[in-house]
């Protein structure tokens, strides 16, 4: 039997309701979950082709801040937010392939992104203070952004 999914938008939730008030997990630091790894696909956290030391530096990096500071993170000309949810209406067909493949389609709510470097992505699921890292995008077309 699926679970009841809330309607995708643009700006999720930063906590969940817990007897009737938010429960926020902006004050607390990310927690590195490997649990979920895409290992095939276009998208695919591929031992071979990630950029490993990129990779870890950057969660170090934002393992030492607090979920807030890091959605409050813009890029430098456009101020626009540097990690944040995903919009599923603005997902890459490809995406939507390998959210299928990965039974992931309820989660769709849950999917966040994080900027490393240039066009390079981090791409998985937010679940309170947990980060479940999913996929790698190494040209930023998991869900493009127009100019």
């Amino acid at each position: 039997m699926a679970k009841n999914k809330k309607v995708i938008s643009d700006k999720a939730p930063s906590g969940k309701v817990v007897g009737g008030s938010t429960v926020s997990y902006d004050a607390q630091c990310p927690i590195w979950r490997f649990d979920q790894l895409d290992r095939s696909g276009e998208f695919a956290f591929d031992i071979e082709r990630v950029n490993h030391r990129l990779v870890l530096e950057k969660l170090i990096e934002y393992g030492n801040l607090t979920w807030g500071e890091i959605k409050r993170q813009t890029h430098d000309r456009t101020n626009k937010s540097k990690h944040h949810h995903l919009t599923g209406a603005k997902l890459s067909k490809e995406a939507e392939q390998r959210i299928r493949v990965k039974c992931l389609e309820e989660d769709i709510d849950d999917i966040f992104s994080f900027a490393l470097m240039n066009k390079i992505r981090i791409i998985g699921l937010k679940r309170d203070a947990e980060f479940h890292i999913v996929w790698y995008d190494e040209e930023h077309r998991f869900c493009p952004s127009t100019k």
